[in-house]
């Protein structure tokens, strides 16, 4: 069951492969300030993206056709992971 908070991974798993959890971008529209002032950070700098920055992100990424908000290199078109083998590239630190 989900909450809107967080988007399940793809059904069929393999044993060993990673799958990044992400986050519904409409939720992040609707959410209070204080559910998403600590939720995203600066890969760059470090810095946690205030609210009206991740707000701004969900907007773009929703502009671009994702439903949730893609965490490595390896999505499919609605921004969810599609999964990572052990040693396999495009997971994102």
């Amino acid at each position: 069951m989900s909450d809107g908070h967080t988007q399940a991974a793809p059904p069929a798993r393999e044993v060993g492969t990673t799958y990044h959890v992400t986050v519904d971008l409409r939720w992040v529209l609707r959410a209070k300030d204080r559910e998403i002032r600590h939720m995203l950070v600066d890969a760059e700098t470090g810095r946690n993206l205030t609210p009206e920055e991740c707000r701004d992100l969900a907007i773009e990424r929703l502009r671009q056709g994702f439903e949730v908000l893609p965490v490595c290199d390896h999505h499919d078109a609605k921004g969810r992971c599609l999964g990572h083998k052990p040693g396999e590239g495009g997971v994102k630190p």
